[in-house]
């Protein structure tokens, strides 16, 4: 049981890293293409 909960914490914990660097990445492409049109 502490194995399968210290998986599932490393995993949720990947989870939202993941997605905060994919969200931080896809900001900045978009920020750039935005001051690219201006």
């Amino acid at each position: 049981m502490k194995a399968f909960l210290a998986i599932a914490a490393f995993l949720s914990f990947a989870m939202m890293w993941g997605i905060a660097f994919v969200a931080t990445e896809w900001r900045q492409r978009y920020e750039v293409e935005v001051e690219d049109d201006e």
